[in-house]
C-alpha cells in the first residue's frame, strides 16, 4: 500500500542586501535542529525508507557554493522546513562593443 503525503509548498525569490535569495518552504514535519548539518553530508538520509542515496543536498550545496553562495535549512513560517539559497549578486560589466 502506498502512502500519499499532501502538504503546502511555497517557493519565493527576492533580492536582499546585494544577494539573490531563493526559498522553498513547506508545512511538513520539518528537519530536526540536530540533523540540519548532517543532511548535507554525502550518503545521509533522514528517511531510510525513501528512495535515493543521499547525494542530492550534497550536490546542491556544492553547486551553490561554486557561485560563492550558501544553502541551508531553517524553520519555515508554514511550520515545516525552509531550504534557503543565498547567492551574491554580481555586476557584469558591459562588453567593449556595447552589447
Amino acid at each position: 500500500m502506498s502512502r500519499t503525503l499532501r502538504t503546502t509548498v511555497v517557493r519565493s525569490g527576492s533580492v536582499e542586501g546585494g544577494a539573490l535569495w531563493l526559498r522553498v518552504s513547506d508545512a511538513g514535519p520539518g528537519i530536526p535542529t540536530q540533523d540540519r548539518a548532517r543532511i548535507f553530508e554525502k550518503y545521509e538520509r533522514l528517511d531510510h525508507a525513501a528512495s535515493g542515496v543521499g547525494l542530492g543536498l550534497t550536490i546542491a550545496r556544492a553547486a551553490v557554493e561554486a557561485q560563492n553562495g550558501h544553502l541551508f535549512v531553517e524553520d519555515s513560517w508554514l511550520g515545516g522546513a525552509c531550504f534557503a539559497i543565498e547567492i551574491p549578486q554580481r555586476i557584469v560589466p558591459a562588453s567593449r562593443d556595447g552589447s
